[in-house]
């Protein structure tokens, strides 16, 4: 059975966490008000960093359309209201051979927060 993109994103993100990488620029989506998704992953100390990305552009329709591409040490994408899964799922597929490398997650440095909810 195949894993679901956000399985996958979250488990591509747990690869990564360091004890530094995730607090900074790490991954951000948020909604566009064209409408559509905007993802950012800072590729930065990650096994992407290097990598080649062909910029993806697909327009089929004002509400169906994928852009991706890598600039300035980022993974960058943007789509129609439809296409997260479509843009994730690029993110990922182009991540997966350097991701499956790695056999677990980096070890984190744990900090204990306080407040409530917190441990």
């Amino acid at each position: 059975m195949r894993r679901s993109a956000i399985n996958r994103l979250q488990q591509w993100y747990a690869w990564q966490c360091d004890g530094d990488w995730e607090h900074g620029a790490g991954i951000h989506i948020a909604t566009l008000d064209n409408p559509g998704w905007h993802m950012t992953v800072n590729l930065v100390g990650t096994d992407l960093e290097d990598r080649p990305f062909s910029t993806v552009e697909l327009n089929r329709t004002d509400r169906n359309w994928l852009y991706c591409r890598v600039a300035e040490d980022k993974f960058e994408g943007a789509c129609g209201p439809n296409n997260l899964h479509e843009m994730v799922t690029t993110f990922l597929d182009w991540a997966a051979p350097a991701g499956s490398a790695r056999a677990k997650p980096k070890e984190a440095t744990r900090i204990a927060h306080s407040g409530p909810g917190k441990r």
